[in-house]
């Protein structure tokens, strides 16, 4: 067997024109193992992620912690989501059912403009102050060095 196994590599040797050689041509088959592949430490390189993790480095938009807000109680609950979008998916079918498509779109409407009142209320809060006043410029007493660059006015 190992005699035909050397004809037929040699055959194959010489046919093909980029073949690379053996790396063990001495070792019979029966004699090497496959190579078991190592499954990489997933657990490890999760934990080490979530570790390195800051709350700094971590800067969330408010639209952002809404979806990631609704993400965590899809995973956390996912019943009670799926019950509440059953529930509202119903509400709205049969109002429109009942009140007929006038009356849901003056619904929607005076929904609307009160989540848009509630928005201006909230853009309506102070403005943000420093806590100490801004320190003097330095530069203030120096000639401005982009004056000599600025075009010449007539």
């Amino acid at each position: 067997m190992s005699t035909i196994r050397e004809i037929l590599t040699e055959e194959r040797r010489k046919t093909r024109r980029h073949v690379l050689p053996d790396l063990a041509p001495h070792v019979p088959v029966e004699h090497l193992e496959p190579v078991r592949a190592q499954t990489p430490k997933r657990r490890a390189a999760v934990l080490s992620r979530v570790m390195n993790l800051r709350p700094r480095a971590l800067k969330l938009k408010p639209h952002h912690a809404g979806w990631l807000a609704a993400f965590a109680l899809v995973l956390w609950q996912p019943m009670p989501v799926l019950i509440a979008m059953f529930i509202g998916f119903w509400m709205v079918f049969l109002g429109y059912a009942l009140f007929g498509p006038e009356r849901m779109t003056h619904l929607r409407s005076r929904v609307t403009r009160r989540m848009a009142r509630l928005l201006e209320q909230r853009r309506a809060l102070p403005e943000l102050r420093l806590r100490r006043e801004p320190e003097p410029d330095v530069f203030a007493d120096r000639p401005d060095p982009f004056e000599r660059i600025a075009p010449k006015t007539r």
